[in-house]
């Protein structure tokens, strides 16, 4: 009897560790998932021309996926990486420059999906914008802003002679008024191309309001050299013909009358003039006592003409 009860306890201790250990390892229940949260971002970084990436954090391990495109609420495009991870980072490439890109950032794991709200940026405009940019501001009369943007292209690419160029007719202009940093960023622009006509053009403008006739003079035949068709590419009323009367006007006060009636002669032709017959000192019916008077008034009326 007593041997009996031995093994009938010894069975039952035997059964419940054997119950005890198809538990512990088969029937344990498996660990929920939780779903990810962002905790940080996202955030919009090294936006370039064609380029952004997105930065977010969530707090636990997820995929990462952007969706965006240029309407609000629309995301056309997709970026996305299966790794799981909490620190996400896409790179947007392929962009279009000077666009506004709207875009959302997700992340989901076995326990569900987060969806981070709109965001937007942004990307930069190419120097080629930026550049037409500049000289629709200087047409405008906004010379401040063009000198900013040329500065900017300077400051991106300090061998961008244009954009010297550029800085030269806008500190030029009567409001802005500062002559010798006008000459000066001329002046650099030649340096770094020798035949740019416009560049002459504006030095040769603002040696003759600073009083350099001679360096004028030089200046306004390169560009006549150059191209004696010359026309502003930015402002075609400054053209050859202007360059012609600065020359007559240059010449008349170094008192070479026959220099300054050769420029006369090209922009009028039919004037008339002639410095051995007094009956010709007319200009528009007045008679003049002498060659020069009559010389001087026919360049001034050219001025309102030309």
């Amino acid at each position: 009897m007593k041997k009996r009860l031995l093994i009938g306890f010894t069975l039952a201790w035997l059964g419940g560790w054997m119950l005890s250990s198809c538990d512990m390892s088969g029937g344990t229940e498996p660990e929920e998932v939780a779903a990810p949260r962002i905790v940080a971002g996202p955030t919009v970084s090294n936006v370039d021309i064609t380029l952004a990436e997105i930065r977010w954090q969530t707090d636990v391990v997820a995929n990462s996926i952007v969706r965006y495109g240029t309407v609000s609420g629309s995301y056309e495009k997709i970026v996305q990486s299966t790794e799981k991870e909490q620190s996400h980072f896409l790179a947007l490439t392929s962009l279009n420059a000077n666009t506004t890109y709207y875009y959302i950032a997700e992340s989901e794991n076995e326990g569900g999906k987060i969806v981070s709200p709109e965001g937007e940026f942004t990307t930069k405009k190419t120097i080629e914008m930026i550049f037409d940019q500049a000289w629709n501001d200087y047409a405008e009369g906004r010379y401040q802003q063009a000198i900013r943007q040329f500065k900017d292209l300077i400051e991106n690419s300090s061998s961008f002679y244009k954009a010297y160029v550029g800085l030269g007719w806008c500190y030029a202009a009567s409001p802005v008024d500062s002559l010798q940093k006008s000459k000066l960023n001329f002046s650099i622009a030649i340096s770094f191309k020798s035949d740019l006509t416009s560049a002459y053009a504006g030095r040769g403008f603002v040696n003759m309001a600073l009083e350099l006739s001679h360096e004028a003079i030089t200046d306004f035949l390169m560009v006549l050299q150059l191209d004696e068709d010359f026309v502003f590419e930015r402002d075609s009323e400054i053209n050859n013909n202007d360059v012609r009367l600065g020359l007559a006007e240059l010449y008349f006060y170094q008192q070479k009358f026959n220099l300054a009636q050769e420029q006369v002669d090209v922009l009028k032709p039919d004037n008339g003039l002639n410095a051995d017959d007094s009956e010709t000192w007319i200009v528009n019916g007045t008679a003049y006592g002498s060659y020069a008077e009559s010389l001087l008034a026919l360049i001034e009326t050219l001025k309102s003409l030309v």
